[in-house]
């Protein structure tokens, strides 16, 4: 065992996926807001986006990273539109 407490790696991992959110290609997700930051199965942004630039990244805890890949991404914003919380915006 590495002597690392469960809450304390769930917390790790949250900040990972927090920090790996924040620095996205042409959209920006609020980490805040992001159903799938709150460890709830979500993934309507990566359903409505035709051009598949949107994947989500696993981290410990149940929580998913989205991740928009700039090379795919042409900033169309039908991902924002399908997003419950409005975590996602361009500009």
């Amino acid at each position: 065992m590495d002597g690392i407490d469960m809450a304390s790696k769930l917390d790790e991992s949250r900040r990972c996926a927090a920090c790996a959110a924040s620095t996205l290609g042409p959209g920006s997700v609020g980490v805040d807001s992001c159903l799938a930051m709150q460890g709830v199965m979500c993934r309507l942004c990566a359903t409505h986006c035709v051009a598949g630039a949107i994947r989500f990244r696993s981290f410990a805890g149940g929580y998913a990273c989205p991740e928009i890949r700039a090379d795919l991404c042409d900033a169309c914003g039908r991902c924002a539109d399908a997003c419950p919380v409005q975590a996602l915006s361009f500009g």
